[in-house]
């Protein structure tokens, strides 16, 4: 829905409901196209502009995909490309899950793509979805993250070639035309398992990080309470907790503060 003007002539998006939902399935997208390495459609973690063909909507205003192509990475290729790729992946998973309000530079890019499209390629909607946008389409990644993160294995996704490769062997959709099993080869189960362990730690470190966060801002809470406490007067103490105290501000002028109103000022 129109809402205003963006800097370079765009204008500003006010979300409504259906469209927020369409940019939490793009992330979820973007999650599962991590997975079987298909950068041919949303740009994230990727360095290329995407390709928005490959994204459409169905009569029910669904997000829909085309040319989902498992193009996954060798696991013992020189310079391991596939960790590199794994490590990335971690380092956003634990961005996303430690900040989820504070958009990322990635997934910056799909509101780039949206607002401005790709040049000889896609117009773009001349729509800016701004920062809530944004954190919609991180919001539907991660719920895809933690879907795959809890779900798949590598038994599980050598499961899943298998029972592929069995549907395509028996299928009469060939008819008379021999199976080949060209582009198999481009699904291999350890690179997936790879980027759902990728998955796995970024949500674990991401955990841990606002476990310990936690744990310190209760500490902080505690010690500025005791400085807070040994400030005020100790013979109107009771059990350890401010009663009825009194300070002097003034030479001629006495505050009283009980426990409520030293709880609230703090």
């Amino acid at each position: 829905a129109p809402g205003g003007a963006a800097p370079g002539g765009a204008a500003v998006a006010r979300l409504h409901s259906a469209g927020r939902e369409h940019l939490r399935q793009m992330g979820r997208v973007i999650a599962f196209d991590c997975l079987i390495f298909n950068w041919d459609r949303l740009p994230c973690v990727w360095g290329n502009n995407g390709n928005p063909g490959n994204v459409m909507f169905n009569k029910q205003d669904n997000l829909g995909c085309i040319d989902s192509c498992c193009m996954h990475i060798g696991v013992d290729l020189p310079n391991n490309p596939a960790q590199k790729f794994a490590d990335r992946l971690e380092a956003l998973v634990f961005a996303v899950a430690t900040h989820p309000s504070e958009p990322q530079p990635d997934f910056q890019k799909v509101q780039t793509l949206l607002r401005d499209g790709i040049p000889s390629l896609y117009d773009g909607l001349m729509y800016d979805i701004n920062d809530d946008g944004v954190i919609e389409v991180q919001t539907g990644f991660l719920e895809m993250v933690r879907i795959i993160a809890e779900s798949m294995t590598l038994a599980k996704l050598e499961s899943v070639e298998r029972d592929l490769f069995n549907y395509m062997m028996h299928s009469e959709d060939h008819g008379h035309v021999e199976f080949q099993q060209f582009g198999f080869q481009c699904i291999i189960p350890q690179f997936g398992n790879m980027v759902a362990d990728a998955f796995r730690k970024g949500l674990a470190a991401a955990a841990e990080a606002s476990a310990e966060d936690a744990q310190a801002r209760v500490e902080s809470d505690r010690l500025a309470m005791r400085v807070l406490t040994m400030m005020l007067p100790s013979s109107h103490h009771h059990h350890g907790v401010p009663g009825k105290l009194k300070r002097q501000h003034s030479q001629h002028s006495v505050m009283m503060i009980d426990d409520e109103e030293v709880l609230q000022v703090w």
